[in-house]
């Protein structure tokens, strides 16, 4: 892993042991909530051979009977009418209420992270990213460390959250029959890939710059799988046997959502670099995000791109068909 520069690594060695904090939490309360599902679930009858209109009215009925415990704890309810909650009723409090210090010390790192990502240089540039905010920030922190000490530049940060290209395939891809050694060489965690996936959809809820870079990938995208003379259709229209000449737009939606997560963190890259050169002599000039553009490098102080952002972009693999896929 890269070492934090110095002026703020107690920070960033502060955020990431707060974000390990607030995954372990996260993973605890999530576990008890399945689990408690599960098991009423599994109380009303559902099993895997039961029709499947039978097992969603189930598990309606059992994220029903959650919901109703949840308000009934906050005194905005009752409980549920369902007959069978009654003799479930202690078991779904006494869950609940054993995930309420969890979710408590979750929100209470959270909290923490966003206040220190709010006191990092390049915060100001952080904040102007619709969708983005410091929760968002403190994550990518979380996970990948100090961006700017990473010596393969953007190339070496899209690795760390999943978003690289091994060999020809999308990172995490390796293929049928990959060896062991090739699986190292992709360095991939399921968990980190998630977390940019879901800053991801934030953005793209966002009527932001980034929103933009989407909407313009997911057109080439489908105009490039048309030229390739596939259909790109809803995954539930695509029959057995012509899989090979469709695409879902599911599959469109992903290959564009990563590509525009590529382009959020070259920026990012980009922004920390310059502020981590400006502070603390002189503060971070504001850079709203509709400034950058997909393969464009923002300028330093002299009107040209600089060296190490050139140098990064010359290592990083170009986009192609593969590097979007999903």
């Amino acid at each position: 892993m890269p070492l934090p520069a110095e002026g703020h690594a107690d920070t960033i060695g502060t955020i990431r042991a707060l974000h390990r904090r607030r995954n372990l939490l996260m993973g605890q309360r999530k576990a008890q909530m399945l689990s408690l599902g599960a098991f009423i679930r599994t109380i009303l009858g559902w099993h895997r051979d039961a029709p499947a209109a039978v097992r969603k009215e189930i598990e309606a009925r059992a994220a029903e009977m959650i919901e109703a415990g949840r308000k009934e704890i906050a005194g905005k309810g009752n409980g549920s009418d369902d007959p069978a909650y009654a003799g479930l009723h202690s078991t779904i409090l006494a869950c609940l209420k054993g995930a309420e210090p969890l979710l408590r010390e979750e929100e209470i790192a959270t909290r923490a992270m966003e206040k220190l990502a709010k006191t990092l240089p390049v915060w100001p540039w952080a904040k102007e990213v619709k969708g983005m905010g410091a929760r968002s920030l403190a994550v990518i922190v979380g996970e990948a460390g100090d961006l700017g000490s990473y010596d393969k530049g953007e190339a070496g940060v899209w690795k760390r959250l999943g978003l690289a290209v091994i060999d020809g395939r999308r990172q995490g891809n390796a293929g049928k029959g990959a060896d062991a050694a090739t699986w190292q060489r992709h360095g991939y965690s399921p968990m980190r890939r998630a977390t940019m996936y879901v800053i991801g959809e934030c953005l793209i809820k966002q009527k932001g710059h980034y929103r933009e870079i989407y909407v313009a990938r997911k057109a080439i995208e489908v105009a490039r799988a048309e030229a390739l003379g596939l259909r790109v259709l809803p995954a539930a229209k695509i029959k057995k046997g012509e899989a090979d000449g469709c695409i879902s737009q599911m599959h469109i939606h992903r290959r564009a959502q990563r590509y525009m997560e590529k382009r959020l963190l070259r920026h990012l890259l980009q922004a920390w670099r310059r502020a981590d050169q400006a502070a603390p002599e002189r503060a971070i000039a504001k850079a709203p995000a509709a400034e950058f553009h997909p393969g464009s490098a923002p300028a330093d102080g002299e009107g040209q791109p600089s060296r190490a952002s050139t140098k990064a972009r010359r290592q990083s693999p170009s986009p192609t068909f593969h590097e979007a896929a999903e």
